[in-house]
């Protein structure tokens, strides 16, 4: 993001004094990113669908005078991560108008009306899994917020060369991303097996 802030770009405090260069540098960003460490389901699509996307999530961002980017807060983490997330809930979007089929997955997030189950499977949770699910939300909460990002971009199949750019993490830093997946994980086991769950029982 060039001299940016990696958790602050500068186009954030332009909005209300040039919101058309706001907009315009906003659109720069994202189309930067998605195209240097797209996500998996990004990385599938053809050069066209990919800048209808790109399209799709600037307009749903600065519509209605900034409505979502405004929403946008420096909690001690890139501004990307933060892009990703809304990335990938506009390609599932995307892929469902077109009739497309979509792995069923349950996209945890920061905040829990955002978790949404794909109508379209057969397998649904019951009441046992729901409950569980809580559990495991509760749980990454008591992580720190770089355990919770890694554990996320993991859960969207990002590959840890991608992690390090999303994250903005120094050479040194980006060493042990790998390492420090393999810690998160083990602890998030730990910390379901405490609560009484049992995570392989999920996944079978």
């Amino acid at each position: 993001m060039n001299n940016d802030n990696l958790n602050w770009p500068s186009f954030l405090d332009i909005i209300d004094d040039d919101p058309k260069k706001s907009g315009s540098e906003f659109y720069l960003i994202s189309a930067k990113l998605l195209h240097t460490a797209p996500p998996k389901l990004f990385r599938n699509l053809n050069k066209e669908d990919q800048e209808d996307i790109i399209q799709d999530i600037v307009v749903h961002c600065i519509k209605d005078d900034f409505r979502v980017l405004r929403t946008y807060q420096d909690k001690g983490r890139p501004f990307a991560a933060w892009l990703y997330i809304i990335a990938h809930n506009k390609i599932i979007d995307f892929l469902r108008k077109r009739g497309q089929a979509i792995p069923y997955e349950i996209e945890i997030s920061d905040k829990p009306e955002m978790v949404s189950e794909n109508p379209g499977t057969k397998a649904l949770f019951n009441v046992e899994q729901k409950e569980a699910l809580e559990v495991v939300r509760t749980s990454l909460n008591e992580m720190g917020t770089k355990c919770r990002l890694l554990l996320k971009l993991a859960a969207k199949e990002f590959r840890p060369r991608e992690m390090v750019r999303v994250m903005g993490l120094s050479t040194e830093q980006a060493k042990n991303v790998a390492n420090d997946l393999a810690h998160c994980r083990k602890k998030l086991a730990n910390l379901l097996w405490e609560k009484g769950i049992k995570i392989e029982e999920y996944l079978k």
